[in-house]
């Protein structure tokens, strides 16, 4: 290729300056990102080979913690007997965090009241409690069996079980204890993808914590340590898709802190503080176990205006953020506006 070049100038100091280039650079010179690297067929089996290497690795991981992934592992839904729930929640429950909350007179307790009835009814689940803050019960066995359609014996537990519990607490450190607890007696539920089964699983070991799984997983199942297959340190027993439990709260609203005789004597804002912070800390204690354990906690709020809101929605929730940032589905219902 020619190429001419101008005569150099000299600079200040003495040196000349390097010739100007002029004329087209070579066609020859190909940019390398327009060149397409094609792997060869020894390339991808190498490739295969890291993925199998970091696919056992993992499995190495998982055993080394006592985790499995099962995240995505499909479950069957608990239908809440209602048609309007059923849809907004793609069939009904799964384990984690629903809330609806709405105003006054908008028929969010008398839903909730419809749906726990109608699980308890149909679902035979191993457990349903409700915790009746707000008092709508009463303490009226007979008028709860009327607004549940259970029958009495079930709730009373005459028969020697009682699969139903009626809490009247508003304590919201207690109630979180309560969860916390129930979920530590019951076994740890995950998903075999290679067999498509749900299992329950307890560590097979001889400390005092594995032996008390142990024995509250044969207590609950009523299986035998022979019944059960061991791999990788722990003992395994099939186990039904659905969740083990619900728990439903009437309402957020009505719970207080054990903090509650101090916040009397401060302002409004300090008692709302004091609740939000109450409810961050104990929803973080029971969030894991509730998935891992297969449990679900069905919640009722209000919703309340604040006058002096100057930005955004004057509307609110009580509880704080956390109820809301852990929810794993949040509906809002109204009352029906005459004429609308």
């Amino acid at each position: 290729m020619k190429m001419t070049a101008k005569a150099a100038k000299k600079t200040k100091g003495g040196a000349k300056a390097p010739p100007a280039v002029t004329g087209k650079k070579s066609d020859k010179k190909k940019k390398k990102s327009d060149k397409v690297i094609v792997p060869t067929e020894d390339e991808v089996f190498q490739f295969a080979i890291k993925a199998e290497f970091v696919s056992r690795e993992l499995d190495e991981i998982e055993k080394r913690f006592d985790i499995v992934s099962n995240m995505i592992a499909p479950r069957q839904r608990v239908s809440t007997g209602t048609l309007c729930l059923d849809y907004l929640w793609h069939g009904g429950l799964q384990p984690g965090m629903y809330q609806i909350s709405g105003p006054e007179a908008s028929g969010k307790t008398t839903l909730g009241f419809t749906a726990f009835g109608s699980i308890i009814r149909n679902a035979n689940l191993p457990l349903t409690v409700m915790e009746d803050a707000e008092g709508t019960a009463g303490g009226d066995i007979q008028y709860v069996e009327q607004l549940l359609g259970v029958p009495l014996d079930t709730i009373s537990g005459k028969n020697g079980i009682k699969r139903v519990r009626l809490y009247q607490e508003n304590v919201i450190e207690r109630m979180y204890d309560v969860m916390k607890e129930t979920f530590r007696r019951f076994p740890y539920k995950v998903y075999d993808a290679n067999t498509d089964s749900w299992f329950y699983r307890v560590k097979d070991a001889t400390d005092k914590k594995s032996k008390f799984a142990l024995e509250k997983m044969m207590a609950l199942t009523g299986a035998t340590k022979s019944d059960m297959e061991s791999r990788n340190g722990s003992l395994y027993l099939p186990a039904p898709s659905r969740i083990e439990g619900v728990f439903f709260v009437d309402s957020y609203a009505s719970l207080v802190t054990e903090r509650e005789e101090e916040a009397e004597s401060e302002d409004g804002d300090n008692r709302m503080a004091a609740e939000a912070g109450a409810f961050s800390k104990n929803i973080k204690r029971i969030i894991a176990p509730m998935a891992s354990k297969g449990f679900s906690v069905f919640g009722i709020n209000q919703t309340r205006e604040n006058p002096g809101q100057k930005y955004g929605s004057p509307i609110y929730e009580p509880g704080g953020n956390a109820l809301k940032f852990y929810s794993s589905v949040r509906d809002r219902v109204s009352p029906l506006v005459p004429g609308s």
